[in-house]
């Protein structure tokens, strides 16, 4: 945790010296600067960095023909993809710090463009991306590698897709082929999906019906496994059935989370709302409509850790961007009024009170040594 700590120092001191113009370069560096300290990680044998290290080993020893006999490879083959490209090179290393900094630069670069789209200061955006890195779970994602980078890049082509409105058809084949990278896709391909298809009038049923999810998550891919013979619907119902069931000893994690999250998600979604119904035919509508949607599902999902931490992620990797654009939309038509000491705003008061919350649980974890190795 040490090295963590004087990484993030490293780079706030190093922030100071780039102007607004060159924070791109800035971004880029910072997530090379991660990259690295998930290099030089070393797993222990609880982690699952230490079985995909020793999938790795595999390749190099047996070839395609590792690939081909694992498991996950016939429902999820691009998952073997990347391992496969990843084997290649001379140590596992690089898988870790690979997938790092992809997640960390797409994160950033979207604030970036979200900042220079909407004349952000540069300490906003540097303090978006440093709340970023301070309450993003740097080391599941670490250990993960999969769950995480698949979100990481779903969240960067929805941004695209609903904000900027570019390359639409090629954010679609994106989001069907990170299903086949890991299965969690799939909830948001389904919420995506519902955005086509929501009025207004039905918004609030569909909230209804994500916050009772667990009742009936085990029922659809059933059906559609019924009535297809598509191989990845029968694993999805799988890993449904094994997620739901999930029990975890982690409460003080679970309930700080949890506590993180509602605060954040109660706050953000409230702004959303003053937005739209102060400004006409908001752009964002369906945006931050999916924001929600990711919200409510993670929040009722506290009974199944697996599922509730995963996209209690997911919600940490879009609120930069959510709120980079909320600060620069509300503080443009001068609806963020809402100070609490001197200049401190609402959105400056949330980013605090998140990182304490996660960083009092890190803390937690590395006192009573729960579950990382931090270095």
């Amino acid at each position: 945790m040490l090295i963590f700590l004087m990484v993030i120092f490293f780079l706030y001191m190093v922030s100071l010296t780039f102007k607004r113009e060159n924070l791109n370069k800035f971004f880029v560096l910072a997530s090379l600067s991660l990259a690295v300290l998930a290099f030089f990680f070393e797993p222990f044998n609880e982690l699952d960095l230490y079985r995909h290290f020793e999938f790795l080993d595999l390749i190099r020893s047996y070839g395609w023909s590792a690939v081909e006999s694992n498991p996950l490879y016939k429902y999820q083959p691009l998952y073997g993809y990347y391992f496969y490209f990843i084997s290649f090179l001379p140590s596992n290393g690089y898988l870790p710090a690979i997938t790092m900094f992809i997640i960390y630069y797409l994160v950033f670069k979207t604030i970036y463009r979200v900042g220079v789209k909407n004349d952000l200061s540069k300490n906003w955006m540097v303090a978006l991306s440093f709340f970023f890195i301070l309450s993003f779970d740097f080391f599941s994602a670490l250990s993960g590698i999969r769950n995480m980078l698949a979100f990481g890049i779903f969240a960067y082509f929805l941004y695209k897709d609903l904000v900027e409105r570019k390359n639409r058809l090629f954010c679609w084949v994106v989001y069907i082929c990170l299903c086949l990278f890991h299965s969690s896709v799939a909830v948001l391909l389904l919420f995506r999906i519902i955005l086509l298809i929501s009025k207004k009038g039905l918004q609030y049923v569909i909230f209804g019906i994500i916050a009772v999810w667990t009742i009936f998550a085990d029922k659809l891919p059933a059906l559609l496994s019924s009535y297809t013979s598509i191989r990845f619907f029968d694993y999805l119902q799988s890993k449904v059935v094994t997620n739901i069931n999930s029990i975890r000893n982690d409460y003080f994690t679970a309930i700080l989370t949890f506590v993180a999250i509602v605060v954040l998600g109660v706050i953000m979604i409230f702004l959303f709302s003053k937005a739209k119904r102060s400004i006409k035919n908001y752009q964002y509508n369906k945006y931050y409509l999916f924001v929600t949607y990711i919200i409510i599902f993670a929040i009722t999902s506290i009974s199944n850790y697996d599922v509730f931490m995963r996209f209690s992620s997911m919600t940490i990797i879009l609120a930069p961007t959510s709120l980079a654009i909320l600060k620069a939309e509300l503080q443009q038509r001068s609806l963020l009024r809402f100070t609490v000491y001197k200049k401190l705003d609402i959105i400056q008061l949330l980013l605090i009170l998140i990182i304490i919350i996660r960083w009092g649980m890190l803390f937690f974890i590395y006192k009573n040594n729960l579950s990382y190795n931090f270095f």
